[in-house]
């Protein structure tokens, strides 16, 4: 799919679900399937139990990922500031980006939260690729 312009909802089963770009509110969820976005400026709610998550670039948003088994790589765009939740029971998680340990206030306007939460899978924050974040 190429790009998202309306607030939309997207489910599978045991298929990959691939969005270019999201300018929206974004709900999905993959039992076995992998998810790919590739830009995404909007809303993130995603959940998945065994497929794995790669986000090309955050670049705004509110951005909350979910997986039991799956591993998830989110790359957040130059210049976007972030605040980074994450946990994992048994998997790792790794950060390119340097992190504080406080909490983004109600009064930082322009920051992009990042929840991410995964029983066994890994998670790693990147610094996303100049030719996704320009």
């Amino acid at each position: 799919m190429r790009a998202l312009g309306a607030e939309a909802s997207l489910v599978t089963v045991s298929g990959d679900l691939g969005v270019e770009r999201v300018d929206t509110t974004l709900t999905a969820r993959a039992v076995s399937g992998d998810v790919t976005i590739g830009r995404i400026v909007g809303e993130l709610g995603l959940s998945t139990t065994s497929g794995d998550v790669d986000i090309k670039a955050v670049e705004g948003g509110d951005v909350r990922v979910q997986t039991v088994s799956g591993d998830v790589r989110i790359g957040v765009a130059r210049g976007t500031r972030v605040w980074v939740d994450a946990a994992s029971v048994s998997g790792q998680l790794e950060s390119e980006l340097g992190l504080e340990d406080q909490n983004a206030s109600e009064s930082d306007d322009g920051v992009t939260s990042l929840h991410v939460k995964t029983v066994s899978g890994d998670v790693s924050i990147v610094r996303a690729s100049e030719a996704l974040s320009s």
